[in-house]
C-alpha cells in the first residue's frame, strides 16, 4: 500500500529509519531498567527486533494518508483512521497487564509510532521538494 505512493528506495529507507533507532531507543530503556533493578534479564533476554516498530509505524503512514477514513461508526463516535496509532498502544498496554504480550513489544510499538511520526512530520523530503507534513490532520494531537 505505501511502496506505489513513495516507491521502493523510500519505503526501504522508511524501514530503516524506524527500526535501527527504535533497536538503539529500546536498548537504551532495557539498560536503564537494569540500572534500577538489576535483573540481569533485562540485558541479556530481552529480545529486539524491528517488526513491531514497523507496524506502529505503518499505522502512522496510513494515518498520513488517509486521515479523515471513518473505519467504524457507532452511535457514540466515529472511529476514523487517525484513531488507530493511539488505539494499538492502548491495547497492547492492556494485553500486556494481561500478559498476552511481553513489555518489549510494547515499547517497541511506542517507540516505531513516535519515531514514524516525528520523521513523516519533520524529515520525510517529498517528491516536489518539501519537507515534512506540518498539515493539521497529521499533527500529534489535534
Amino acid at each position: 500500500m505505501i511502496e506505489p505512493l513513495w516507491g521502493t528506495r523510500e519505503l526501504l529507507k522508511f524501514y530503516f529509519i524506524v527500526t535501527i533507532p527504535n533497536a538503539l531507543l529500546a536498548t537504551f530503556m532495557y539498560f536503564l531498567f537494569y540500572g534500577f533493578t538489576f535483573h540481569e534479564e533485562y540485558l541479556f533476554e530481552r529480545p529486539i527486533y524491528g517488526l513491531a516498530s514497523f507496524i506502529g509505524a505503518y499505522t502512522v503512514v496510513l494515518k498520513q494518508i488517509m486521515p479523515d477514513t471513518v473505519l467504524a461508526t457507532t452511535p457514540f463516535f466515529k472511529f476514523k483512521q487517525d484513531h488507530v496509532p493511539l488505539l494499538i498502544v492502548i491495547l497492547s498496554t492492556i494485553f500486556w497487564m494481561v500478559h498476552l504480550v511481553p513489555i518489549h513489544f510494547v515499547i517497541m510499538l511506542s517507540f516505531g509510532i513516535l519515531i514514524s511520526w516525528t520523521y513523516l512530520r519533520f524529515f520525510q523530503v517529498h517528491q516536489n521538494g518539501t519537507t515534512g507534513d506540518m498539515s493539521s490532520t497529521f499533527s500529534l494531537a489535534r
